[in-house]
């Protein structure tokens, strides 16, 4: 039967263990591959390829409603977990509502915090920013991808991409 993916319904931020309350908004990474470029004879032109498995330095960006002693938390200069629960809902042809579970798990370095605005009667819109240096995510208890660029792993549904390579490197 036809799925149609509706929306998120809701989401919660912890760190390590602790729950963060307050965040307003993430802006999840971006993935995207590295690419060499081939030229030469024999072609018309250049063209450029994917590099298996391999990353692009990637950020996520944690939008914060108001700076609080837990956001300036988020931002100490050490590696820090993130924990992101979300649920999220799906509609069937059927019209059955269906939520689904999924987290996102990242090992991040923060390397940005902005204070936001300060004035009367509203939100100052502070934000963290911090590099990944892994991000993993699951559905409903099952792992369908895990970006770890220091131990060479690229694994979306089912798929290790860099298997071979990690075996060709004697690891």
């Amino acid at each position: 039967m036809a799925k149609i993916d509706v929306g998120v319904i809701n989401y919660q931020l912890f760190e390590g263990s602790t729950e963060y309350v307050g965040i307003t908004e993430a802006d999840l990474p971006s993935l995207e591959f590295m690419t060499a470029t081939v030229t030469g004879a024999g072609i018309a032109g250049e063209f450029e390829v994917i590099l298996i498995g391999q990353m692009k330095a990637m950020e996520i960006t944690l939008k914060h409603t108001v700076l609080t002693a837990q956001a300036i938390n988020l931002s100490t200069p050490e590696t820090h977990t993130w924990e992101l629960r979300e649920v999220q809902q799906s509609l069937t042809a059927g019209g059955v509502l269906t939520p689904t579970g999924v987290k996102h798990i990242f090992k991040v370095l923060p390397k940005q915090m902005e204070g936001g605005t300060l004035k009367p009667q509203s939100t100052s819109d502070p934000s963290t920013v911090a590099s990944v240096l892994y991000w993993a995510e699951y559905r409903d208890g099952e792992k369908v991808m895990e970006l770890d660029p220091l131990n060479n792993i690229c694994f979306i549904n089912g798929t290790d991409y860099l298997a071979s390579v990690r075996s060709a490197l004697g690891k």
